[in-house]
């Protein structure tokens, strides 16, 4: 009867014990039968290796448990992954703007002023006179200033100063008329120096038009001095 008593209780013993190591091994001793498989080894290795990585970098706390958990479930990598951080796309430029800039006008070309010389005419237009007079406009007095200045320079023998008109009024007044102009011309060059006896004036009215008397810009053409050094 004893032996009975002591087989069973030697058969519950080992039952009791089995049961509390497979029990362990159910929470994490990973054996089986009391045997440490190649699997648990591995982990158990790996996480001595996390173990000492996350320790060796100082991480402390609950810091150090998360790496080491993320070091074991990344197979040794204490690193964790970072996606790459795509490059931001550049914002579209907007489209230049252009402004329509106005080139300057050229210059108009203006004629260089004709010069006294010996063996040229110089023609003054008439309009530089009063209407219907002889009388001599103060701008067009300073140009003929001007003009006596450059006579002074020359060696010449004779001014002729010749008046002209339009074919309209009188033949005989447009004479007249076109010789007190001529005369007038020839008083501020005598005024200014020019001598006297080099010059000689005449009108010739309406004689030898070098424009249409039929226009009015014609007739204004017409009516002119010719200055001619001999």
């Amino acid at each position: 009867m004893k032996k009975v008593i002591l087989s069973a209780a030697i058969v519950f013993a080992v039952t009791t014990l089995n049961a509390a190591w497979n029990q362990e091994c159910f929470y994490g001793k990973c054996c089986n039968d009391g045997i440490v498989c190649k699997k648990c080894a591995e982990e158990s290795r790996l996480e001595n290796i996390c173990h000492k990585k996350c320790k060796a970098i100082k991480i402390k706390g609950n810091a150090f448990k998360s790496c080491k958990k993320h070091c074991i479930v990344n197979k040794g990598n204490i690193a964790p992954k970072v996606a790459p951080v795509p490059k931001p796309v550049p914002a579209a430029l907007p489209a230049p703007v252009v402004k329509h800039v106005e080139r300057a006008k050229p210059a108009p070309v203006v004629a260089a002023e004709p010069k006294m010389e010996v063996g040229k005419t110089l023609t003054v237009a008439g309009t530089n006179f009063a209407s219907n007079s002889s009388e001599i406009t103060p701008a067009f007095s300073k140009y003929l200033k001007g003009k006596a200045d450059e006579l002074k320079k020359l060696d010449y023998n004779k001014l002729s100063v010749t008046g002209y008109s339009d074919s309209t009024g009188k033949p005989d007044y447009n004479v007249w008329l076109s010789e007190q102009r001529a005369k007038a011309v020839r008083d501020v060059f005598v005024k200014e120096g020019v001598p006297a006896e080099k010059i000689v004036y005449s009108g010739k009215g309406a004689a030898n038009p070098i424009a249409d008397n039929k226009t009015k810009e014609g007739r204004a053409t017409n009516r002119r001095v010719e200055i001619a050094v001999k």
